[in-house]
C-alpha cells in the first residue's frame, strides 16, 4: 500500500496514515482493496476536478479559462460520466470526428483531454501506456486573416471610448490598439514605440 511520495509526505505524516492504514487493517478493513475500487470506478469527472484543484491555479488566466470553457461546454458533456477506465480510443476518435467542423477547436480539446489521460495513468486510474488520445489522428489547420467590417470597426471604436469613460480600459490600452488598427503594425512594435521615432511630418 503505497501511502505517499517522497517529498510530498513529511515522515510524520507518512507515520500517521500508516498508522491509519494498519488500524483499517484490524479493524477487517482493505485500504488497497477500497483505493483500487475507488480508482476502477472513478469517473472523468473526478478526474476533472483532481486536475481543476491540483493543476489549473499554476496556470496562465487566459489558460485556466479556455480549459475550463473546453471542459464545461464539450469535454464534460461528451465524457463527465465515463468511467475512466472504460473510455477506448475508439470512443476518443468517433468524438473528436464530430468537431470536425470546427477543426482548430477539435484539436485543442484533444490535447487538454490527453493531458488528462496521461494524469490519469500519473495518478495510477489507467496502466501506464493506455492513453485513449494516442494515435487518434489530428485535423490539418489552415492559418487565416480575419478582417473587421467596418460596422465592426465602428462598433470597436463605441466600445473602446465607454471603456476608457467607464475607467474599464486604460486610454493608453485604447490609444494602443487604435494604432494597431491603423498601422498595421506587430503588437511588440506597438508597446515599444517610442516618441522619437514620429515623424509629424
Amino acid at each position: 500500500l503505497t501511502i505517499g511520495r517522497h517529498g510530498k509526505v513529511t515522515p510524520d505524516q507518512a507515520r500517521k496514515l500508516a498508522q491509519q492504514a494498519l488500524a483499517a487493517v484490524a479493524r477487517g478493513e482493505d485500504p488497497q482493496a477500497d483505493r483500487m475500487k475507488a480508482r476502477t470506478t472513478a469517473k472523468l469527472s473526478d478526474l476533472w476536478e483532481r486536475y481543476a484543484k491540483d493543476h489549473l491555479p499554476r496556470l496562465k488566466a487566459q489558460t485556466r479559462y479556455d480549459y475550463e470553457g473546453q471542459w464545461a461546454n464539450i469535454l464534460g458533456p461528451a465524457f463527465g460520466g465515463t468511467v475512466i477506465t472504460e473510455l477506448s480510443r475508439s470512443d476518443v476518435d468517433r468524438w473528436h470526428k464530430q468537431l470536425r467542423s470546427t477543426p482548430y477547436r477539435a484539436n485543442r480539446v484533444l490535447a487538454l483531454l490527453s493531458r488528462l489521460m496521461t494524469l490519469a495513468e500519473v495518478w495510477e486510474y489507467r496502466p501506464t501506456g493506455s492513453n485513449p488520445c494516442r494515435h487518434v489522428e489530428r485535423f490539418s489547420e489552415k492559418s487565416r486573416d480575419r478582417y473587421l467590417s467596418q460596422s465592426e470597426l465602428k462598433k470597436l471604436g463605441e466600445a473602446l471610448r465607454l471603456s476608457v469613460s467607464e475607467n474599464e480600459v486604460a486610454a493608453g490600452a485604447a490609444n494602443a490598439i487604435r494604432l494597431l488598427l491603423l498601422t498595421g503594425a506587430r503588437l511588440t512594435e506597438i508597446l515599444s514605440l517610442k516618441w522619437p521615432w514620429i515623424d509629424y511630418d
